[in-house]
This record gives C-alpha cells, structure tokens and sequence, in this order.
C-alpha cells in the first residue's frame, strides 16, 4: 500500500505519483495510514495537520479536545510494535523530558500507543524554527543574541544534569529557538530519546546492526568510543554548538 505525503490518500501499489496533487506516493505499513487530519488520537487529541516528518517517524500539530490546548505528538511509525529498543527509546525520552522542570525544556503532556501498537508522544507546541535553521538565516548572529541564546540552552542542561539526565544527542537541531511573553530568541530544548541517567552503567552508542544512536559531529569522545557518560559530555557538545554559532562553522 503507498499513501501521498501531502493529501494522505491511499493508493495500491502499482501507483507511483498522486493524480490529485502530483505528488510521488510513500510506501508505508497499515497502521501508519490511519494518522491524518480529522482522527482522535486518545480520545482527546485532534490531529490537525502534519508537520514534520522522518527516518522514525512523523510530528503532527494537534488540539486537545477537552483543554483547547494546542500541542505536537511524534508518533513512532516507523518500526513494529515488537521492535522493543525504539519502543524503549521513546518511552525514556517521555520519561527523561518530563522530568525536567524548566522552562527551556519541551513540556510532554502524554504517552501512550495506539490500538495496533503504535506508539505516541504529545508534547508542547513550539512554533519557531531549530537552531540550524535559526543560525542560517540570522548569521552573523551578534554577541549579544549569542550569550542570551546559550545561556538558556546552559539552564535547560543544568536543570537535567541536576537530575542525574544526560541529553547525549545535543545538537542544533535539537534546540527551537521561538518568542515566548514578547521575548525574542526563547530556547526549547527537546528529543531525550536517547537520554540516560549518569548512574545508568550500559552504553548503547551503538545498537544491533551497527547505528549510532547520536549525531557523531556534536558527540563527546568518550561518547563515541562507548563510555560512561556524564553531563560533562553534554557540556563538550553544548561548547561545539555555541562554537558553530559564533564561527559559521563546526570545530571538527
């Protein structure tokens, strides 16, 4: 079965484009198909539309039915619901994330997996762009935006490293810059899937089939030769993105 990434119709497989909107049609499993505008995830969350989307799964802008309240929830469609280390994974990250008491962190409101083993996670809705997309448009981004910047992303480590909690995946990417109360340039820092507590002795850098769970370029040493970990490798990744904002560039 193949569905169109913009309109969600379903198509056999003998199609490859969408007659509708042109658009070239995705193959994916059944219950991924069933995520579309219009469905209750829940009971309670009204999908709205799809905003993003990856090797893991897809994000949709959604409404609480009961509250008003407007939020993002990730589902993990991509892999079965057999498939226990994703499903681990995701479930530290609602774990880990929520937490965290801060204002620099993404709030997670739910997590739970749907009827057919699809999993999902609502979170807060920010509406901003990453920091890499931030960073392109804005260069050369001034000082004085920089240490404001950094310094929120320094609050949001801080509170996590108080707990114990090691992001392990820091990276530009993984940090909204948005306005919040008519402040500018408000960080949110999100995606703990990978996230671990300093006690916790195993060191799953990589997993069966040889993936790096990580983004190697922003990863400490130790990170990437298997070692313990401890909010120190955050800080080493946190100096390398705070180097790339002032430089244009990455140290290494």
């Amino acid at each position: 079965m193949r569905a169109c990434p913009k309109c969600y119709k379903k198509y056999e497989n003998d199609k490859q484009v969408c007659p509708d909107d042109l658009c070239p049609l995705v193959a994916v499993e059944a219950g991924p198909l069933d995520l579309m505008p219009g469905k209750l995830i829940a009971n309670h969350f009204l999908l709205v539309e799809e905003i993003g989307r990856g090797g893991m799964g897809s994000v949709f802008k959604a409404i609480h039915t009961e509250m008003g309240r407007i939020c993002a929830i990730k589902f993990l469609t991509s892999v079965g619901a057999n498939d226990e280390a994703a499903l681990a994974r995701f479930r530290r990250e609602a774990q880990m994330a929520s937490r965290i008491d801060n204002p620099h962190v993404v709030i997670i409101y739910d997590f739970g997996q749907m009827e057919g083993g699809t999993a999902y996670l609502a979170m807060e809705y920010v509406e901003g762009a990453p920091l890499s997309k931030f960073v392109a448009r804005e260069r050369p981004v001034s000082i004085e935006r920089v240490v404001r910047i950094a310094g929120q992303i320094g609050a949001a480590l801080e509170a996590a490293h108080r707990l114990g909690i090691v992001h392990r995946d820091l990276k530009p990417d993984n940090i909204m810059i948005t306005q919040k109360g008519g402040q500018a340039d408000f960080v949110k820092v999100h995606d703990f899937r990978i996230a671990k507590t300093d006690a916790d002795d195993s060191a799953d850098v990589i997993t069966q089939g040889n993936i790096v769970l990580g983004t190697p370029v922003y990863m400490s040493p130790e990170q990437l030769a298997g070692g313990k970990l401890d909010g120190r490798s955050d800080v080493y990744s946190f100096a390398l993105i705070v180097y790339e904002i002032l430089g244009g560039r990455l140290q290494f």
